[in-house]
């Protein structure tokens, strides 16, 4: 493995460190569920290795700023 590789593979946290980052810590199952299943029709983005699902602090904010799945001007435009 390339230094790359490493860096790359650094910036994985698990499920539960994740649910850690969040202020109001939801539970570890939550987690899963918002992976697997989503939430308000956006799926949290995870990689599974070696059979654990993790994600990345960057996917997390992404799914917390914007549960509705939009982009650009349509998640700027929106009012609440």
């Amino acid at each position: 493995m390339n230094d790359t590789d490493r860096n790359y593979f650094a910036g994985f946290v698990t499920l539960r460190e994740a649910a850690d980052m969040l202020p109001h810590k939801p539970h570890v199952l939550s987690m899963q569920r918002w992976a697997s299943r989503g939430r308000r029709g956006k799926l949290l983005r995870t990689a599974e290795i070696a059979g654990r699902l993790y994600t990345r602090p960057e996917w997390l904010r992404e799914f917390i700023e914007d549960p509705y799945g939009r982009t650009g001007s349509d998640a700027a435009n929106h009012d609440g």
